[in-house]
């Protein structure tokens, strides 16, 4: 097993307690995460995504291993105080780097979870922003606009802005 276990992911660095326990924790967590993710694929299918995993995870994990240990092997020279303010821009580009992407985001959702019960879709949002494109509405005669969209709102508030159907409907009502 420790064989098969060096083939995937390298030997470890053994000087250093950080970078052992690290590596056998990140095993670990390969291990239980495949075992999942075995048993959700016999359930629900989707083999390419668990050999994506199973290949790509002990690939990525070796360069980042890789990376680590040449840092830690540079850093042996220099004082803590250089390491912590490393350390510090190194964290305040990877948050920075997320908050990019939550603020100009078109579509973020967070804290959502849908379930499927006798075939009823639910779907629960904890935050929301961004856009839906209807791509198909109708327009009645006494121009009405029926879109097909079902929400509703279990606390908090609810807002729906309709952009764009004046044009369409005065086109609509011209023909």
């Amino acid at each position: 097993m420790k064989k098969f276990i060096y083939f995937l992911f390298g030997k470890p660095y053994t000087k250093s307690k950080l970078f052992s326990i690290s590596y056998w924790i990140t095993v670990g967590f390969y291990f239980f995460v495949v075992t999942v993710s075995v048993v959700q694929t016999v359930i629900y299918g989707g083999w390419i995504s668990l050999l994506f995993l199973a290949i790509i995870f002990p690939v990525l994990f070796r360069i980042v291993y890789k990376v680590n240990y040449n840092i830690l092997k540079g850093l042996k020279g220099m004082n803590k105080q250089a390491i912590l303010i490393l350390g510090l821009v190194f964290g305040l580009f990877t948050v920075g780097m997320f908050a990019i992407a939550l603020l100009f985001g078109d579509n973020v959702s967070i804290g959502s979870s849908k379930s499927v019960i006798n075939g009823e879709v639910k779907l629960s949002i904890g935050s929301l922003k961004g856009y839906h494109d209807v791509e198909s509405f109708d327009v009645t005669k006494n121009r009405t606009v029926s879109i097909p969209y079902i929400a509703s709102v279990g606390e908090g508030s609810f807002y729906m802005y309709v952009r764009g159907f004046q044009k369409y409907c005065m086109g609509r009502r011209n023909h």
